[in-house]
């Protein structure tokens, strides 16, 4: 049984989103009252579970300090993100190297993910607690999948063992710092914290999201994160 890991959280806000077209980024559009990054950050600040938050940003970021953060007791840090998330989610794992010890768990969360809801983080960490590597939520895909090469159509493809993967992901502390280390190290491209665990060999466990976790991309996603909101 799993008596002595604690939970901790990283939330990678360092991009730009180039195809959210704005000259905020997009964690800082402003969404329901709020930044879609504040409304990221709101669920695991109400965890009773995560010790902490630790959010990497852009070295030129000028508009967390702005943010009224409610954090409930948790504790928060902040760290420079590096060139890719990757790389600022290994940044904000250095951070924690003194505080975490190497069978806590890390739970990554895009920052530009509003919709997460607790109930998700908690059947997250119920899928894992026992586990020695983490699990991550997902969504099992429903549409039609087909292969293509400019713009036609090569095939359809089996969607029976497809899933999509979303945030957040989590992972034992020592079991990510590794992976995502030996996969910068290496130049492979790390599209998602699973990825680079992958690599390494270990079985990752799927816990089914929400459908309302929607990931901020371009700007109409804005309205319908705020339309599944408006039905929590």
């Amino acid at each position: 049984m799993n008596t002595t890991a604690r939970y901790w959280a990283i939330v990678p806000a360092a991009g730009i989103g180039a195809r959210f077209a704005s000259e905020i980024p997009k964690q800082y559009a402003p969404m329901a009252g709020a930044t879609v990054l504040q409304h990221a950050l709101r669920p695991l600040f109400l965890h009773p579970k995560l010790h902490a938050v630790v959010v990497a940003l852009a070295s030129n970021d000028t508009y967390f300090s702005e943010l009224e953060l409610v954090k409930h007791g948790t504790q928060l840090d902040t760290v420079e993100g590096g060139n890719s998330r990757a790389q600022s989610v290994l940044n904000a794992l250095q951070l924690l190297q003194s505080k975490a010890k190497q069978n806590d768990f890390i739970l990554v969360h895009d920052g530009a993910r509003p919709c997460l809801q607790i109930s998700e983080i908690n059947d997250l960490l119920a899928a894992c607690e026992d586990d020695a590597v983490g699990a991550i939520l997902a969504l099992p895909m429903n549409d039609t999948v087909k292969r293509v090469s400019e713009h036609k159509i090569i095939e359809t493809v089996d969607r029976s063992t497809l899933w999509r993967a979303v945030t957040p992901q989590i992972f034992r502390f020592g079991v990510l710092f590794d992976a995502l280390t030996a996969a910068l190290e290496s130049n492979f491209e790390v599209t998602d914290e699973a990825s680079a665990v992958e690599r390494t060999g270990l079985a990752v466990n799927i816990v089914e999201a929400k459908a309302s976790n929607i990931k901020i991309t371009r700007q109409q996603d804005v309205s319908i994160a705020e339309s599944l909101l408006a039905l929590e």
